[in-house]
């Protein structure tokens, strides 16, 4: 009897494992993953409530997706009127007064058309399991070129190639500069070098550095330092750059120093045979 309930419990074990694999597929993004449902067993049964479960989790995140992706799009509608009336609306421009606060309409014009094209990108990403489009980019060169249009940055590094989406991958390095250029200081040092079989993205800026908590939370969206943080308001920026880097299989953190604000982004990369 004992080595019949031993075979009988076996099947379960095995079924059970299964389950635990695609429980945890789901848990980490994975959400058109389902259980295998067979059989009327009490296994069936949970497989088949968990599958419910799964199907509509997945329904509400992508309708949620979908919701953000139109409201963003169509927020870009005013925006583009409001933009023409300003610069269609007279003004003389030898009143500076006047200028300036039509030059501070126009920046926050900007900065809410940037900040809805990262809650689109963001959303886009979060759509997709994987890169859609991929090829061999040049890393320092595209590094090169994307820091050439700030001043107070440098670049120095290694040549070679990583497969990737440039686009993204341009955005990245963007948003990177911009956020130790805006809640960092100049001057700005970007470095990439290739180890092993990873390609390695320093960006290091002169100002006051991360806090333990900026550390652990800075690439959550819409994440606000405390008070004692010269990382005040840091936006959507490096939650795109935690995404791009998520699909592009790579790791981004906080490497501690003595002085100033250091980002690493790690990618891999297959060397030439």
């Amino acid at each position: 009897c004992g080595f019949g309930g031993m075979a009988a419990v076996a099947p379960l074990d095995a079924s059970l494992g299964r389950f635990a694999r695609q429980r945890d597929a789901v848990g980490g993004g994975a959400l058109s993953v389902r259980a295998h449902v067979a059989g009327h067993d009490e296994g069936s049964m949970l497989a088949s409530s968990f599958n419910q479960a799964a199907g509509r989790i997945e329904q509400l995140i992508q309708a949620n997706h979908l919701l953000l992706a139109n409201a963003s799009h169509e927020l870009r509608t005013p925006l583009a009127r409001m933009r023409m009336q300003l610069e269609l609306l007279h003004i003389d421009e030898v009143d500076e007064k006047q200028r300036k606060r039509k030059q501070a309409i126009v920046k926050e014009i900007d900065e809410f058309d940037h900040m809805i094209d990262s809650i689109l990108l963001g959303s886009r990403l979060d759509a997709q399991e994987r890169l859609v489009h991929v090829e061999a980019v040049d890393v320092l060169g595209l590094v090169a070129e994307e820091c050439a249009h700030y001043d107070g940055v440098s670049v120095e590094g290694d040549v070679g190639a990583v497969q990737g989406d440039a686009h993204l991958l341009r955005r990245l390095v963007r948003n990177l500069v911009e956020n130790a250029l805006r809640h960092g200081r100049a001057p700005v040092q970007v470095r990439v070098s290739f180890k092993s079989s990873e390609m390695c993205l320093d960006v290091m800026d002169a100002g006051d550095g991360f806090s333990e908590v900026d550390s652990e939370r800075i690439f959550e969206p819409f994440y606000r330092g405390p008070a004692s943080s010269g990382r005040k308001g840091v936006g959507l920026g490096l939650s795109l750059v935690y995404k791009i880097v998520q699909h592009h299989g790579g790791s981004v953190a906080i490497v501690p120093a003595l002085q100033g604000g250091h980002v690493r982004v790690v990618l891999p990369f297959a060397r030439a045979e």
